[in-house]
């Protein structure tokens, strides 16, 4: 039994707490509301009810009381808004009949002001309907003016504010659709929306491959090929200035012994056959190159044929060669 007291009295001090803490937030709302509430009613004595009819809507949302919404639908119809007035005189209307009977007598006055409201802007109201093509796919959203149009709406006329709308159709993979309608008072139009075809899919980019064109060793092969062919030549012919010596070492050395004659002519020999040796060695190296780059050539038809052909002269060896 007395467990039981202890929960009920926590519950109790539990919700004491939360309206001890509401209370301050509550009137903290309620203040920042009387506030909004006069600047939106100056403003829209002032004419400027673009500015004060959201002061006075902001002022209901903080503190919902009945005159600050029948003072917005004054604002709105004021400001040529119609459609938004008389669904706010109606709302009105509503909260009104949900008032005590002392509260409803102080209100009676705006209460009459709202009937007539009523009754005089009713027929003034334009009317949208917006239809959208049966090829549309079950994702399509329709937007009015920047909001979400329910699908229940589709298709039925729907009260407007006089001016200028925007409608948007919006499905996943297409382009979105766009029309914009003018309406006047007590005026009725519809927009039908199509819906664009699929947005045709972009190829992927692909790197292109580099074109593989065959490189030709024709030119440089030739040029190979003539350095080995002259290095040929001059060892041929140092080969032969060489030989020339011969005879005069014969005719001034002994055997052991040679006079200056004899060592001027040998020193030369010596000279000629190391110049001789060099060339050959170039030659030879130039011309197997030179036949390299021939046999390597990536055209299916040789531009030039190299042939060597060696013999005895006079001289050591001659060379030939065709091209």
């Amino acid at each position: 039994m007395l467990a039981t007291r202890r929960v009920r009295a926590s519950a109790l001090a539990l919700v004491a707490w939360s309206l001890f803490e509401a209370g301050p937030a509550r009137a903290q709302a309620a203040g920042d509301a009387d506030v909004l509430y006069d600047r939106g009613l100056a403003e829209m004595q002032a004419g400027r009810y673009a500015n004060g009819c959201p002061l006075l809507a902001e002022s209901y949302r903080l503190d919902p009381q009945p005159g600050a919404l029948f003072t917005e639908a004054e604002c709105e119809a004021k400001w040529g808004r119609i459609a938004s007035a008389l669904a706010h005189y109606e709302e009105y209307l509503v909260v009104y009949a949900r008032l005590p009977e002392s509260e409803q007598r102080a209100q009676q006055a705006r209460q009459s002001a709202a009937i007539a409201q009523k009754i005089a802007l009713g027929p003034q109201v334009p009317h949208l309907t917006v239809r959208l093509a049966t090829s549309a796919p079950k994702e399509t959203i329709v937007e009015r003016d920047g909001r979400l149009v329910d699908r229940s709406q589709l298709g039925a006329p729907v009260p407007v504010d006089p001016g200028e709308h925007v409608v948007i159709a919006r499905a996943p993979g297409r382009a979105e659709q766009r029309q914009s309608v003018v309406l006047s008072a007590g005026e009725t139009k519809q927009v039908e929306l199509a819906v664009a075809p699929p947005t045709a899919a972009l190829p992927a980019a692909t790197t292109p491959k580099p074109v593989e064109r065959p490189v030709s060793h024709g030119g440089l092969a030739y040029v190979v090929g003539a350095v080995g062919i002259a290095g040929l030549a001059a060892g041929g012919i140092t080969a032969g200035l060489a030989a020339s010596k011969k005879a005069t070492i014969d005719d001034n050395c002994d055997g052991r012994f040679c006079n200056q004659d004899g060592l001027d002519a040998a020193t030369a020999a010596q000279s000629f056959a190391t110049a001789s040796n060099i060339s050959f060695g170039v030659g030879l190296v130039g011309v197997a190159a030179s036949a390299v780059l021939l046999l390597t050539e990536p055209s299916s038809s040789k531009l030039g044929r190299v042939g060597l052909a060696g013999g005895p002269t006079p001289l050591g060896t001659a060379l030939r060669s065709a091209w």
